[in-house]
């Protein structure tokens, strides 16, 4: 189910964040419908057997179970619970995430400080890290790619100073502040990254063992990092021998597509530190994987992952 947005929206001059924000009554709704479509259950002993205790906080329900006696309410054991921010102002920040919207804009809009834009981006890409699993199969593309990704907002005093229009020539490396990236790309279906600390063989063929089926297509070029890549059908470019870019259908023209839209979208965040790069990358993964939807359904399947 959508969440939908109010109605009431000002003249232009007056435009802010409770303009396009659904009601915390909304929210609860809502979230109630995605957390119990199976029937309310005790977080803490799974018991179907459970009475309702009243209101939590005007909008939340509050429940006790009658086989532990726990008392519960519809945020408990979410990410939710504790929060100091409202579910309305939540529901906001995430949504303007995946919009591709910096976290500075968004705590402008919202009155929020910094941090706690922050603590909704980490703790929504925690979730997406241990349930967006993803298997591709069929044909894959494989390919790397390298970012400007420092140590943006840190106090780091053993860094020397950086001089402007200096570049890093020849291949990047994590240590470097250019760290790579990783790409698994299904043709017409999801793609995986990996933020990788060091490029090697070993790395390319766990994340083929744990992202890919075994006996698919894999599309690589040239590099001898892809070499020996067992178990899969494995369909190489001649790209730094022969300048090769493609042959019929062996090229890597989709993991090409899937790199200009991820430094499109880094470009707009004016920068990211490459600790927490990988937190960004999860967040263009569920992007991409739920691109066909629009954009409050693409929210929906965000929270239907996170309850």
């Amino acid at each position: 189910m959508s969440i939908p947005v109010q109605e009431n929206i000002g003249s232009v001059s007056q435009f802010c964040a409770d303009d396009f924000m659904p009601s915390e009554e909304k929210c609860a709704e809502v979230l109630r419908e995605l957390r119990w479509k199976g029937g309310v259950k005790c977080p803490r002993c799974t018991s179907a057997e459970v009475t309702k205790q009243g209101k939590w906080e005007e909008w939340y329900q509050r429940y006790k179970c009658k086989r532990c006696e726990c008392y519960f309410n519809d945020l408990t054991g979410t990410i939710f619970e504790g929060s100091k921010i409202d579910l309305r102002e939540f529901v906001y920040a995430a949504k303007r995430l995946l919009e591709k919207e910096s976290m500075n804009q968004i705590s402008k809009e919202l009155g929020r400080c910094y941090r706690t834009i922050m603590r909704v981006r980490d703790l929504i890409s925690d979730v997406l890290a241990k349930k967006l699993v993803t298997k591709l199969k069929g044909d894959v593309e494989m390919d790397e790619t390298y970012v400007s990704a420092g140590q943006k907002g840190t106090k780091c005093k053993q860094r020397a100073p950086r001089k402007r229009g200096l570049k890093l020539r020849g291949r990047g490396t994590y240590d470097k502040d250019k760290p790579p990236i990783v790409a698994l790309v299904e043709r017409n279906g999801e793609v995986v990254l990996r933020v990788a600390k060091e490029l090697n063989r070993d790395l390319i063929r766990a994340l083929l063992n744990e992202h890919v089926e075994k006996g698919s297509k894999a599309y690589t070029d040239d590099f001898p990092m892809y070499d020996e890549l067992e178990g899969y059908e494995h369909r190489k470019l001649n790209r730094y021998s022969k300048k090769e870019y493609a042959r019929g259908d062996v090229h890597i023209n989709t993991a090409e597509s899937v790199f200009s839209l991820i430094k499109s979208w880094l470009r707009m965040l004016r920068g990211v530190r490459k600790d927490r790069l990988w937190r960004f990358l999860r967040l263009f993964e569920f992007r991409f994987k739920f691109r066909s939807l629009n954009p409050f359904d693409r929210l929906s399947a965000l929270f239907g992952l996170i309850l």
